[in-house]
Formats: structure tokens, C-alpha cells, sequence
């Protein structure tokens, strides 16, 4: 083959011209690396290192492992010749002694600390989400009974579609947000975000409307003329659907951004308003306070969501020019 033809002088200077390209743009491989495989930051810049570094392995390989020696020993010579042979087997092994194990070492391990933040950050957020959307139905049971709980169930349950349509929207929108981020493209992010909340809003509202209207057909037919006098419950459960999906596609927006902890700290606070906002508006309203508390602390949650994606987009895009000039 033409390498092996050409001279060793020759393909040291191709290889460690490659380990200079390597080392010269060794950021953007470790993006383009991270977005291939999804691995982080600190991975992929260690990988592209590892490469660079492979090169100066190689040489000393090379010259440790051709050629021939000749060693005296008494009235013997020992030789030593090198052939090459390809490869012939692979065998690995652990082999610890004190200094090895780098991977219990202290300064690399502190790369690990950070997915223990921010998986934190993220169970904290979850679980005041849950609080949030599950805080009412132990007021309720426990002031209402078991048969107040089941007429808010039964009309919440047929508009569970709007906050699916949400989760499904996020799944796909994902990957387009993360290429819009590592471009900088921030007012097409933006918009995005937007277009998925304003058309969102609408399917809600169109989709609580029919349900609103039919709900006399689907409370006989359905539930046996059990829930005929409920359909307000569906207008105001339309109210927080159409919420939860705009919570849902801000929400994705934050994640894609990685920014966990403003985002956990906005569904806490959101929980608890929720929680007092339904236990108060349950004093004055009886069971629809519920709905109305849940609303609220949603609506708290969407607008501090809202200000915090906001505020991080326009600090990014200013930033973005004077890294430019430098």
C-alpha cells in the first residue's frame, strides 16, 4: 500500500500534522462529538486530546518495536528482531497498584459531582411538579369525599390530550432547539418556542370548547347522566390544561438551555402557591377552588418559566458579539 511505502520521516510529519489540526480545532470537534453522541463537554474535549496524544504513543511505539539488538550474555549473543505479524490477539486487564486508578482520582471525579447538581436540581423540580398537580385531590377527598374527587377526575381526564400534544411537541422539538442553542440562533429559538405555545393555546381552547359543548352527550352516554351538571368543571380544567402545555414547551426550553436549578426553584415556588391558592379558594369556592388554586400556581410557574427563558436569551445574544471581537 502507498503508506507503508512511504518513508517513517514522511508519516511522522503526516501524523503529527493531524495532531496539530486535532489540537487547533479541538473545541468544535468536542461539540460536534458531544451532539453525534450526546456526551458532555468535558468527555468529548478528553477524547479529542486522546487522539492528539495517540500520535507521540505511535512514534515511540514504532521505535521501541522495529529494528533489531544484540545483547552479550557470556558466551551467547542474544538477538532481538522485530517482524511484523498484524495482529494477533487482544487480552485486557485490570492491574491496580497505588498512583493508578484514575478513575477514583478526586480532580477527575469532580466532573461527576456536576451531574449530581443538576440531577438534584431536576428531582426537586419534578417532584414540586407533582405537588402541584396532585396537591388538590387530597384536599378534595378529604373535604368533598371520594364522590367530589371523581366528578373533578372525570372531567379532567378527557382533555389530558392537550398536555400529551405538549409532551409529544417536546420529544421532537428537542433536537432543533439544541442546533438552534449551539448556533446561537436565539430569536429562532425564541420563536419557536412561541409559535409551539400561541398554536398550542389554540388547539387547547378549541379542544375545551367541544368537549364543553358535547359534554351533556358524553356525561349520558359516557357516564350514565352521572356528571350532567359538571360541564363547568371542563371550562375551567380547559383553563389549566392550556397552561400545563405552555409550562411544557418553556419548560423544554430551559432544559435544552441547562439551566435546572431556576427551573427547580420556579416549580417550588409554584407548588407552594398552588397549595395555599387551594386551600383558600376551596374555603370560598368550594370544589372548583381546586381547579382555580392549581390554575394559579400553574400560571405563577408559566410566567417565572417565562422571565427566567427571557432573561437567559438576552443575556446570551449580547454576549455572543463580544466573544465574536475577541
Amino acid at each position: 500500500p502507498a503508506w507503508a511505502d512511504l518513508p517513517f520521516a514522511e508519516r511522522e510529519r503526516i501524523v503529527r500534522a493531524f495532531a496539530a489540526l486535532l489540537e487547533q480545532h479541538k473545541d468544535r470537534l468536542a461539540r460536534i462529538i458531544g451532539r453525534e453522541t450526546g456526551k458532555p463537554l468535558w468527555e468529548t474535549r478528553t477524547e479529542v486530546a486522546s487522539m492528539a496524544a495517540k500520535v507521540d504513543i505511535s512514534v515511540r511505539a514504532y521505535h521501541a518495536r522495529t529494528g533489531s539488538s544484540q545483547t552479550q550474555s557470556g558466551a551467547m549473543v542474544q538477538a532481538l528482531r522485530h517482524r511484523p505479524h498484524g495482529v494477533t490477539a487482544v487480552f485486557g486487564a485490570v492491574w491496580a497498584r497505588r498512583g493508578q486508578g484514575g478513575w477514583l482520582r478526586r480532580h477527575e471525579m469532580k466532573a461527576y459531582s456536576e451531574y449530581l447538581r443538576q440531577s438534584g436540581w431536576v428531582f426537586l423540580g419534578v417532584s414540586s411538579t407533582e405537588l402541584l398537580t396532585r396537591f388538590y385531590v387530597f384536599v378534595v377527598a378529604g373535604w368533598f369525599g371520594a364522590a367530589m374527587l371523581a366528578s373533578l377526575s372525570a372531567t379532567q381526564q378527557l382533555l389530558r390530550p392537550v398536555p400529551l400534544l405538549a409532551i409529544s411537541w417536546s420529544m421532537v422539538a428537542r433536537n432543533d432547539l439544541a442546533r438552534q442553542r449551539d448556533r446561537e440562533a436565539w430569536s429562532d429559538f425564541r420563536r419557536v418556542l412561541a409559535l409551539a405555545v400561541g398554536a398550542g393555546i389554540l388547539v387547547a381552547v378549541a379542544w375545551t370548547l367541544t368537549l364543553h359543548l358535547a359534554w351533556p352527550t358524553i356525561a349520558t352516554h359516557l357516564f350514565g347522566g352521572k356528571y350532567l351538571a359538571d360541564g363547568w368543571m371542563v371550562a375551567l380544567w380547559g383553563l389549566g390544561a392550556a397552561v400545563t402545555l405552555g409550562q411544557t414547551v418553556v419548560s423544554t426550553g430551559l432544559q435544552v438551555l441547562r439551566v435546572f436549578k431556576p427551573l427547580a426553584l420556579a416549580n417550588g415556588a409554584a407548588s407552594l402557591v398552588a397549595a395555599g391558592g387551594v386551600l383558600l379558594a376551596m374555603r370560598g369556592l368550594g370544589p372548583a377552588g381546586a381547579i382555580i388554586g392549581t390554575a394559579a400556581g400553574q400560571l405563577l410557574e408559566l410566567a417565572a418559566m417565562t422571565a427566567i427563558l427571557l432573561s437567559i436569551t438576552a443575556a446570551r445574544r449580547r454576549a455572543a458579539p463580544r466573544e465574536a471581537e475577541a
